[in-house]
Parts: structure tokens; C-alpha cells; sequence
């Protein structure tokens, strides 16, 4: 029988967590599909924590564009308060840019505006709505994190009513990742449909290394401009000083910034493609990624850890081994995608034992790689100075 995380959920993976909350993309077995999961951390302050997520229910639960994930549950449960959205999230856009980056990716202008331009979509239209208060509803920050992928390149954007990626429960911004805001948001002004548009556009620029500029734009970056570019020369600056460096006071109304940016567009001869950007992502996913496609690798571990079965082949393990494996699989149910530390594992294996720290390190290095030759082999993962089951490996406990 599988083991469910939260008493619902398998094959659960976090893709990203602050303080507060944790962000998980899971397989659902009462929806049959893949969901995203937000849901509280320990040591949270509870109840503050559940009124976050009532408002985050609240603001996604009917969203005002397919480009916003749609809330479908918001659930009280004893490990943690959680919200369950319907968009099969496998990473973030933090966790995309370093795949970007290692596959040296390069996509499109055409395809990397069309992407642009749906989470602009969404946040103009979620603007037209408020809050309970009266307030617009408006992200403020905007952080790598807010925006989700799934394995077929498509994404989700989410953080409305409580924006989970960037503030605790005490809405305190919090220390994680990149993040983005207009000068008066950072201020402690409330945030408009405005500020939310400087945001995404400071959160683009950084993301331009994987982008293929059109000519014209990188010579007037480059202040090698021929005659034909004066008007794009001119409308670039105008952009720059009347929406990216200025303020409230300054900046340009939405209507005229979307004139602008159309304008662009319309000199350059280009068209936003997000179909194109959601085949790349795609394509990028199953060549540097491909343990996020696909059913996952299945093992099934005795409730004792006595033994393990890897396809067809059941292995006894040793006592030492059945320590070890116990703090891992629980540690895989109970803390999705995170790593034990060596001192935990060692804690674990010689409960009752005195060793210098090189000899204890060595003993765990001879027994993990003991315990991946029972059948775990490369799911038995070492990552960022620690060790975690594969967050692709679905465990299932024997009775």
C-alpha cells in the first residue's frame, strides 16, 4: 500500500519552501492526476498561517485567467494546513533557469514574449477584481517562485490574496530567491496593476541571457543604432525612463505602457508565441530533466525495513541498513525533496556509538553505497552536502 503524505497525496516533490509555507507538486489519487500543494511548515504560527491560505483559497479559487492556478481545496489536517491547486507542477521558474542554464537553452523573442505576455494578461485581469478590503488584487512581489512548470512546458502563476513564494504568515517578506517590486511597493505603498507590471518586467530582464534579442534592440543596447532604428531608439529610452525607473508619479498609465510595448512589436515585426515558448520548455524538460516525465520508479520496503523490492527482486537488509532506510523513507514522506544531513544518518545507523567525525563519515559512505546495491542504486541520491531518496522514486510501504 502506498504511504500518502498528508493522508492523500503520492509521489510528492517540493519544489520550492520559505519559512512559512512549502510549495509541492504531488499525484492526487482522489483527482487521478498530478496537483500542486501548498501547504504550512512546522513551527508556523498556526493560526495565522490558515488565514494566509483562506485568502489564498479565496483569490484562486476562481481566477480571472487560465494562466492563474485554480484552487480546488483547502484542507485542515494536523501535519499542516494545505491548498491543493489544479496544475501539475514539476519545478519553478528559479529551478528552470538553472536547467536553462546548464543547457546553455536559448529560446525565441518571439517565444519568450508570448510567455510574458500571459502572466501580463493575468495580472492586469486580477487587478480588475479587490480583495475583501477594497484593495486591487495585486501580487506586489513578484519572485522566480511564483511562477510553476509543468512537464509539458505549460505554466501557472500563483500568489493571490497571500503570496505564499514571498512572505511568511506574519506577511514579512522573506529572505528566498529572487524577487521583484516597483519603488513605491518596496516603499510599503499597496500594490497596483502598475507596480505589478514594472515587477514582471524587472523579473524578464533577468531571464534575457536565454533569450535571442532581435538585432535591432541589441544595437540600440549596444549604442551601435543604424538610421532605420531612431524610432525604436527613442520609444526603448521613453519606455525605460517613463515605466521601469520611475514612480507612481511618473509613470506612465497601463493603457499607454501597453501601447508602447505593441508599438515595439510592431517595428520589430514580431508576434508573441507562448505556444512556442511552452514546445521549448517542453523539449529543455525532456532532455535535461526526463525523471520528471513519465510514471515514477516503484520500490516496496517492509514496515519493519527488513527487506526491499526493487522490480521483482525482494533483498533483506541488515539491521544497520534497516536504521538507515527507515530515517530515509520518513524523511521522503515527511519532508518531500529535502536531504538528510551526514550527522542525521549517522545518528540513525550507530545510535549508541562514539566515533571520530572521519571514521563515522566513512562508515555512512561504505553503508549508503551497501544500501544502494540492494536494487536503489541512483535513487539513493546525494545532494548539496546531504542525502534524500529520489523525489521521483514512489515508495510503497508492505504491511
Amino acid at each position: 500500500m502506498t504511504q500518502p503524505w498528508l493522508e492523500r497525496f503520492v509521489d510528492a516533490c517540493t519544489i520550492s519552501e520559505s519559512n512559512a509555507f512549502r510549495v509541492v507538486g504531488a499525484l492526487d489519487p482522489a483527482l487521478d492526476r498530478r496537483v500542486t500543494v501548498v501547504v504550512a511548515r512546522e513551527g508556523v504560527d498556526r493560526a495565522r498561517a490558515a488565514r494566509a491560505l483562506d485568502r489564498f483559497h479565496a483569490a484562486h479559487r476562481d481566477p480571472p485567467h487560465a494562466t492563474i492556478a485554480r484552487a480546488v481545496a483547502r484542507v485542515t489536517h494536523q501535519d499542516g494546513d494545505y491548498v491543493v491547486l489544479d496544475f501539475p507542477a514539476r519545478l519553478d521558474l528559479d529551478a528552470l533557469v538553472v536547467v536553462a542554464a546548464e543547457a546553455d537553452w536559448r529560446v525565441s523573442f518571439e517565444a519568450a514574449d508570448g510567455f510574458s505576455a500571459t502572466i501580463r494578461d493575468a495580472m492586469l485581469l486580477s487587478g480588475e477584481r479587490h480583495d475583501e478590503d477594497g484593495r486591487p488584487r495585486c501580487l506586489g512581489t513578484l519572485g522566480l517562485g511564483n511562477v510553476l512548470f509543468g512537464s509539458d512546458g505549460g505554466h501557472a502563476l500563483i500568489g493571490y490574496g497571500h503570496n505564499v513564494v514571498c512572505y511568511d504568515e506574519h506577511s514579512r517578506l522573506v529572505p528566498r530567491g529572487r524577487f521583484f517590486q516597483a519603488v513605491e511597493v518596496l516603499a510599503g505603498a499597496d500594490p497596483t496593476s502598475s507596480s505589478d507590471l514594472v515587477a514582471l518586467i524587472r523579473m524578464s530582464r533577468t531571464t534575457l541571457t536565454f533569450i535571442s534579442i532581435p538585432e535591432a534592440i541589441a544595437r540600440c543596447l549596444r549604442g551601435s543604432r543604424l538610421p532605420e532604428d531612431a524610432e525604436l531608439s527613442a520609444l526603448l529610452l521613453r519606455f525605460e525612463m517613463s515605466v521601469v525607473q520611475s514612480d507612481p508619479i511618473t509613470r506612465a498609465p497601463v493603457p499607454e505602457i501597453l501601447a508602447m510595448s505593441q508599438r515595439i512589436r510592431a517595428l520589430l515585426g514580431t508576434r508573441g508565441d507562448a505556444d512556442a515558448f511552452r514546445a521549448s520548455v517542453a523539449r529543455l524538460i525532456a532532455a535535461r530533466r526526463p525523471d520528471l516525465l513519465g510514471t515514477p520508479r516503484t520500490i516496496r520496503v517492509a514496515h519493519d525495513h527488513a527487506w526491499l523490492e526493487c522490480a521483482t527482486e525482494r533483498v533483506p537488509t541488515t539491521p544497520l541498513l534497516r536504521r538507515l532506510l527507515k530515517v530515509l523513507v520518513a524523511a521522503r514522506f515527511e519532508r518531500p525533496g529535502q536531504t538528510l544531513a551526514p550527522d542525521e544518518l549517522i545518528a540513525a545507523g550507530w545510535p549508541d556509538e562514539q566515533m571520530l567525525h572521519a571514521s563515522a563519515r566513512n562508515r555512512l559512505y561504505v553503508a549508503l553505497n551497501a544500501l544502494r546495491k540492494t536494487g536503489i542504486g541512483a535513487d539513493l541520491e546525494s545532494e548539496g552536502g546531504g542525502y534524500r531518496l529520489a523525489p521521483s522514486l514512489r515508495i510503497e510501504l508492505s504491511a
